[in-house]
């Protein structure tokens, strides 16, 4: 669902907005707790800081449901539960979904699960019912939706380009010079951005380096298949059914890659005697808010 209106949001299939059976009232975003290594200097003064942490917080929808009466409120409220608790699969682990909300012309999103709804059904008989849904976030960043998503891709073998340039004067000679890949002008976003990177073959011991981080596959790819690594998930898998977590190398944190704000550069490499491997790498901005 793309959202146009301000004020709005986008509960599964639902439109939370002015002039639904939904509407928006407020959206309060969390604040995130640090987890710190600090400790009080323990032979003078001050304090000695170590790595921090986040632990995401819990963002808070408030909308009310209406109709012409308290059973037509009801049987929106209804929907609304179904849509709510039907969100994510709770029974799988790591699955996350999506909370879109737009205000001030911004979309803006945030990941996690659909937890408390707190009903409050005391004006029902006039056909208002007031909502307060919970939903609990995987991770601290705020993202840009579907429109707003970028990708980059890099060749085994760059493409080159040169050749003869008129007029033509002896001894003629022609030259080229490779196209410099992964280079990403602006990531588009404000903070550390996750990113899907889908790797197709034929390779073997694929990789992708970024400032500070490498994500290495020991393993061979076919001609006809693809390895799918999310870092904002934390998965990698093989468009043919292989979970590739396991090929990963010691050095392949991939909750650690990220792509820096503004310009940065990524590299591609790995076995490949055809030259026809490619990596295609994928996100949506990233913002503190």
């Amino acid at each position: 669902m793309i959202l146009t209106q301000d004020r709005s949001a986008a509960v599964g299939n639902l439109l939370v907005a002015v002039g639904q059976p939904y509407v928006f009232e407020s959206l309060e975003l969390p604040s995130h707790e640090f987890r710190t290594q600090d400790i009080d200097n323990p032979v003078g003064d001050g304090k000695l800081f170590g790595r921090d942490r986040l632990t995401p917080g819990r963002a808070t929808l408030n909308l009310l449901v209406v109709g012409d009466d308290a059973a037509e409120a009801h049987a929106h409220m209804r929907a609304f539960s179904a849509a709510w608790s039907g969100m994510v699969d709770r029974t799988k682990p790591g699955a996350v979904a999506p909370l879109e909300w737009r205000d001030g012309g911004i979309t803006r999103r945030v990941y996690g699960r659909p937890r408390t709804l707190a009903v409050t059904v005391d004006d029902s008989r006039y056909g208002l019912i007031r909502v307060t849904a919970a939903f609990d976030l995987s991770d601290a960043a705020v993202y840009g939706p579907d429109e707003d998503m970028r990708e980059v891709r890099i060749d085994m073998v760059p493409p080159l380009s040169g050749g003869l340039v008129d007029p033509l004067v002896a001894p003629l000679m022609a030259t080229g010079h490779a196209e410099r890949q992964g280079l990403i002008a602006d990531t588009g976003g404000g903070a550390p951005t996750p990113f899907e990177v889908r790797i197709h073959g034929p390779i073997s011991s694929p990789w992708l380096r970024g400032p500070r981080w490498e994500i290495k596959l020991a393993t061979t790819l076919a001609w006809d298949e693809v390895a799918i690594i999310d870092t904002r998930t934390g998965s990698a898998r093989s468009s043919l059914g292989r979970n590739l977590k396991s090929t990963l190398n010691a050095r392949s944190r991939l909750r650690d890659a990220t792509l820096a704000p503004g310009r940065t550069e990524l590299t591609f490499g790995g076995n490949d005697p055809t030259g026809t491997a490619y990596a295609l790498v994928r996100w949506r901005p990233a913002f503190t808010f």
